[in-house]
């Protein structure tokens, strides 16, 4: 294990986006499999769009205008995957952005 790898986030850390990473196919395996199986709405286009509840687990602070900030213990609403990898896409406080997969916890089934 190379934890000073900078591919990947130390525990509590938020990974920084570039543009290399949207890639829209890539998400971890475990993000897919637990938004699988939940309740789906139907998005704009028809297709299927598993959204499920979060609890933040740490505060977070955002470094973009895409980025959703939030203290811990907050809900967010509405997740679904997100095209950024290692990213989730939620509402919190009526505004829709990015939150960091490694911050939150599924609190829904």
């Amino acid at each position: 294990m190379n934890f000073g790898s900078s591919d990947s986030p130390a525990f509590g850390s938020v990974k920084k986006r570039s543009s290399n990473d949207y890639t829209g196919t890539s998400m971890n395996s475990s993000m897919h499999s637990s938004l699988t199986g939940s309740h789906a709405s139907l998005s704009s286009s028809g297709s299927k769009t598993p959204r499920r509840t979060v609890v933040t687990r740490y505060p977070c602070k955002a470094g973009h205008e895409s980025e959703l900030s939030f203290e811990a213990n907050q809900m967010i609403y509405n997740v679904r995957l997100s095209r950024e990898p290692g990213w989730l896409e939620g509402e919190l406080d009526g505004r829709v952005g990015l939150i960091p997969a490694n911050y939150v916890e599924f609190i829904d089934s």
